[in-house]
């Protein structure tokens, strides 16, 4: 996990890591939805890389860069916005599937449209995390 890695290579660095590799895990998901062995193993590395990687590093970057006198309050603003993102994206891709689907039973396609949405979720993270400015402490 970033939690090891971080400390010797910086909090930003191994986020930016941990983004680069979902977004790197999330391609071939999207474009063999349909292989349970590329599923399996996108989603696999997706856990490492997400959640091992990204969530971690964000929390770490949170807590160094807080302000001394509030080293709560970062991390407290990104476990909201957390929350408030997984909503967001769950709500778009059910909305995806839901206006593809024509009264029937959702169809393999629109559970792809709805991966396709995902995935311009992932890469706006990976913009976002790109755009993040260093700081002395997460260098």
């Amino acid at each position: 996990s970033s939690g090891q890695f971080a400390p010797r290579i910086g909090w930003l660095r191994s986020g930016i890591a941990g983004s680069v590799g979902t977004a790197a895990a999330f391609v071939p998901l999207v474009l063999f939805p349909h292989s349970p062995w590329v599923t399996g193993i996108a989603l696999g590395v997706l856990g490492i890389t997400y959640t091992g990687y990204s969530l971690t590093a964000l929390n770490g970057l949170a807590v160094a860069s807080a302000p001394a006198d509030k080293p709560g309050s970062l991390p407290g603003i990104n476990g909201a916005c957390f929350g408030v993102g997984a909503s967001l994206g769950i709500a778009v891709a059910s909305s995806v599937v839901t206006s593809l689907t024509a009264g029937g039973p959702p169809t393999a396609a629109a559970f792809h449209a709805a991966l396709w949405s995902s995935a311009g979720f992932v890469a706006l993270a990976l913009l976002t995390t790109l755009l993040i400015k260093p700081s002395n402490v997460n260098r």
